[in-house]
């Protein structure tokens, strides 16, 4: 009946599983199925938010939280492998009644490239949600070299955002 339940949507039951499970996992990881089972616990907690793939050369994490009183499912691309002190990252994310952001970053010796999609109904705050960005950036010791806000229209794909892994493609990843 569970299933039945997750499978129709109905948010109750998917709560009342989302609450069961995570009290499982933290208990399991806090030692009370057995001290032997603490690091099982720990790797299938480490599965479910941390996927990574010998056919997409991306790291891939789901991030889970609450931000003021709502609930968020995020979930971020990373490249591993952008290359010397380059940090490049596509973060999705979802807030309970405000709608879908995807952020793309890109960060080279402490200089942001960043571009944020929003939903519609943001696009009127679009001149204060790059002021606080760049507020944000600046205020952790990082200079903006582009930043911009923009309505989301749908997502973007990832060789959208990452145009290496078509070049990487070609090639064997043999990372373990």
């Amino acid at each position: 009946a569970l299933l039945e339940s997750l499978l129709r949507g109905d948010r109750s039951q998917s709560r009342e599983f989302a609450d069961a499970f995570s009290t499982m996992l933290l208990r399991g990881m806090n030692g009370e199925a057995g001290l032997e089972q603490v690091q099982p616990f720990y790797q299938l907690l480490n599965g479910l938010l941390l996927n990574e793939s010998v056919y997409l050369p991306l790291m891939h994490l789901l991030l889970p939280f609450q931000y003021e009183d709502r609930e968020v499912m995020s979930e971020m691309w990373i490249d591993p492998e952008a290359g010397g002190r380059k940090i490049k990252f596509l973060l999705r994310f979802d807030i309970q009644e405000t709608g879908s952001f995807e952020m793309a970053v890109s960060v080279q010796e402490r200089k942001v490239k960043m571009g944020l999609s929003v939903p519609p109904a943001l696009m009127d705050q679009k001149q204060e949600i790059q002021k606080k960005m760049t507020e944000i950036f600046r205020n952790n010791g990082m200079e903006i070299n582009q930043l911009f806000v923009k309505e989301k229209r749908g997502e973007a794909r990832l060789e959208e955002v990452f145009p290496e892994i078509l070049r990487k493609e070609k090639a064997i990843n043999v990372r373990v």
